[in-house]
């Protein structure tokens, strides 16, 4: 859903941490939204492929697992209000709430997880190469 305007730029493409994937631009789309702009269903090949899951056990992505349960953290115009469309997660079961807003976490963390610094590896305005956009010959 988050990135099914790429590779052109989207408001709502989802900044993630503890995942890799691949786009494949050469893809159309296969995400039905409402006239709202609302998700409804995935119907066709999907052009997000090789996702991966961080494990923090072992250190290692490994391939996601549909049977498994996945923790994950959002702001609540995504999760709560469906922001972007995102209405897959207004239904789920909230462990935590209200912590606190989302520049509050960010200050956090590089004040707590960077030690006030922000390294050159934050650099790249296209990322950390998580998430990789390739296109597919036809």
């Amino acid at each position: 859903m988050a990135s099914r305007s790429c590779p052109s730029e989207n408001g709502g493409f989802l900044q993630v941490s503890g995942l890799c994937y691949t786009i494949d631009t050469a893809l159309p789309s296969c995400v039905t939204v409402d006239g709202k702009g609302m998700f409804v269903k995935i119907e066709g090949t999907r052009r997000i492929q090789n996702v991966q899951v961080y494990n923090s056990g072992s250190g290692t992505y490994e391939p996601i697992s549909l049977t498994k349960i996945y923790t994950l953290a959002s702001h609540n115009y995504m999760h709560k209000s469906a922001g972007d469309g995102i209405n897959m997660f207004t239904n789920n079961r909230y462990l935590l709430e209200g912590i606190m807003i989302d520049n509050q976490v960010l200050i956090n963390y590089i004040v707590d997880g960077l030690n006030g610094v922000v390294g050159a590896n934050y650099g790249d305005p296209h990322g950390q190469g998580r998430i990789v956009a390739v296109e597919t010959a036809p």
